[in-house]
């Protein structure tokens, strides 16, 4: 992580805890500790509603649903009461997909703990990852990577697609390299679909790729799911003090101004300091609504 990261980082935590009595105690002790299971509905028509509003969501009788759950910069540094309490989020959410978008682990200590943690889930039918630079600078070679997910029944997406059938509905999943430490390959990650299909879920670390990296038109992408920012980590109201490189213009939640849609998750774990201020950890949960 650059200096500069971590500079503003320290002192917005310094900052922040001269004003605990404003900001309360618990938000600033315990937001690192804590989990919220945050709940979407993604409609076919690329509309996006919450529960609380789900009854603006179109009504399609022969609609199927698929249950995604996400999880995104876990950064494992141990595996005891906060991880067993996401375990209990993902296991309430009951997916049809589990999805790992990348920072599982940042350094060569997190290989254990990424196999226990793993190990905790229950097992998923169907269940993917992608990488993060922090995998890339943990010292973890990435084989070894890759064959700690696969003994967990995950599959390791590193630009590749796989398709799948779940409920009947054919769906695609593309996985790209990280943007910062990897070499991601937007070709080389559709090279053996040789066909489009509707639902085509994206997976990438930085949620900056939606920008800076151009898909083939060929492979229309229903929405992307990315990580990285951890929802700036240290947000004093909601407002980051600063996201890392790789972030772009974007903080967390949905965005669908342009281009395919995305949801950056705020992820669980921290790096540099562990303190979160005005960014709760979070298991999100989408609905995919296909007909």
């Amino acid at each position: 992580m650059p200096t500069s990261r971590r500079t503003l980082l320290t002192g917005a935590a310094a900052a922040s805890a001269a004003g605990l009595a404003a900001i309360g105690l618990e938000t600033f002790c315990w937001c690192p500790r804590r989990v919220v299971t945050s709940r979407h509905i993604f409609s076919s028509d690329r509309s996006v509603f919450t529960p609380s509003d789900s009854v603006s969501a179109p009504a399609d009788p022969l609609a199927k649903t698929i249950r995604i759950v996400h999880l995104s910069d876990l950064h494992l540094h141990a595996c005891g009461t906060f991880q067993k309490l996401i375990v209990d989020h993902v296991a309430q959410a009951a997916a049809d997909l589990l999805v790992f978008t990348g920072d599982s682990i940042d350094s060569s200590r997190g290989e254990d703990f990424l196999k226990r943690f793993l190990s905790m889930i229950p097992p998923h039918a169907h269940a993917m990852a992608v990488l993060g630079n922090w995998e890339y600078g943990s010292g973890v070679p990435i084989d070894r990577i890759r064959a700690i997910y696969h003994n967990a029944g995950v599959e390791l997406l590193v630009n590749r697609s796989i398709d799948l059938v779940i409920k009947g509905i054919r769906i695609r999943i593309t996985g790209l390299d990280d943007l910062i430490g990897g070499q991601p390959d937007p070709t080389l990650a559709m090279e053996s679909a040789s066909f489009s299909i509707p639902h085509h879920l994206f997976l990438a670390h930085c949620p900056a790729v939606r920008d800076l990296i151009a898909f083939p038109t060929t492979h229309p992408i229903s929405f992307q799911l990315s990580g990285h920012t951890h929802g700036g980590q240290v947000a004093p109201f909601g407002r980051p003090i600063v996201t890392p490189w790789g972030s772009g213009r974007y903080v967390a939640g949905w965005y669908c101004d342009h281009s395919q849609p995305l949801y950056v998750s705020r992820g669980l774990g921290t790096s540099t300091i562990p303190v979160r201020l005005g960014s709760t950890p979070e298991v999100v949960v989408i609905d995919w609504l296909l007909s």
